[in-house]
């Protein structure tokens, strides 16, 4: 079986996710509800990944996002991210699909660079950039996950996940209150936007 369609069978499918997608590469082959994406002002097209010499913006052919599908070549919407995240997140708001063992694997120091970026005091987080992209993704000790997608790219890639942090911390902290209801109940309509998510 062909990779993206085991995961959206195996993975995706029966934690409610259905607009998961593996990125595509031009601008034309972009799906209805994808973003578009926006470099930096300053950016220097590229020649294209597919051998044609013709120069191209890197966010639209720059890179084979075929080939990175398994390390981040994904599209979702944040939505849809935020619910995989709640499906391995170790609380029990929402049923994980990994077993509490896996889970406890997959945040040790032990596993190295791959998943979670960083592990600490019960925040995990993830962070990733492409050309035209950039996302933050943490589960806090708290209890509270969410999830941060941007159709650009930053300058200061790495200190994006600090300035973003800092920002969430500042607007989930002047909640009083929260919704009773579920967000991801079927009745509750969201306009998604998918993302690539790297």
């Amino acid at each position: 079986m062909e990779y993206e369609k085991y995961v959206k069978n195996n993975i995706l499918y029966p934690i409610g996710i259905y607009d998961m997608h593996i990125a595509r590469n031009f601008y034309h082959q972009r799906f209805t509800n994808e973003v578009t994406y926006y470099d930096r002002e300053n950016a220097r097209n590229v020649y294209a990944f597919d051998g044609s010499f013709e120069l191209v913006p890197k966010t639209y052919g720059g890179n084979d996002m075929h080939s990175l599908a398994a390390t981040g070549g994904w599209l979702a919407s944040p939505v849809e991210l935020l619910k995989l995240v709640l499906a391995i997140d170790g609380y029990d708001t929402k049923p994980d699909i990994l077993s509490a063992e896996t889970i406890k694997i997959m945040v040790s120091e032990d596993f190295g660079p791959y998943g979670w970026k960083g592990t600490n005091h019960g925040f995990w987080w993830r962070s990733g950039t492409l050309a035209g992209t950039s996302a933050l993704i943490a589960r806090q000790g708290d209890g509270i996950c969410w999830v941060a997608l941007f159709n650009t790219s930053t300058a200061m890639p790495t200190k994006f996940p600090r300035y973003i942090h800092k920002v969430m911390n500042d607007m989930i902290s002047s909640v009083n209150s929260w919704p009773k209801y579920d967000l991801f109940k079927n009745d509750v309509k969201v306009k998604n936007s998918l993302f690539a998510i790297n």
